[in-house]
């Protein structure tokens, strides 16, 4: 693990319950792998750019997409990155708080 990149609890949550999700879903574990190996590049990508995500109405926020459906949404303090929040779109958009 980078340890320039700190995941809050609820994100880690959202992220493992996500992956949980799309594994019992399809019955396999290539899609949750393909999910966690975009991430990791998405991290990676935003550390070496931590301003290429959209920014939020909250100062110092900001939201990154990938794989169309997901959305990971960060903000950088202290130079490290810090994962606020995990999302598939796909489910209801008024539960995320960072929409």
């Amino acid at each position: 693990m980078d340890e320039r990149v700190i995941w809050t609890d609820e994100a880690e949550d959202q992220f493992f319950n996500v992956l949980d999700y799309w594994k019992n879903r399809t019955q396999s574990y290539s899609y949750p792998i393909k999910i966690k190996e975009e991430l990791d590049q998405r991290i990676l990508f935003i550390l070496e750019n931590p301003l290429i995500g959209k920014e939020s109405e909250i100062p110092g926020v900001r939201s990154l997409n990938f794989l169309k459906y997901f959305k990971i949404i960060y903000g950088i303090y202290k130079g490290q990155l810090v994962i606020l929040n995990f999302w598939d779109m796909r489910q209801d958009p008024e539960g995320n708080p960072f929409s």
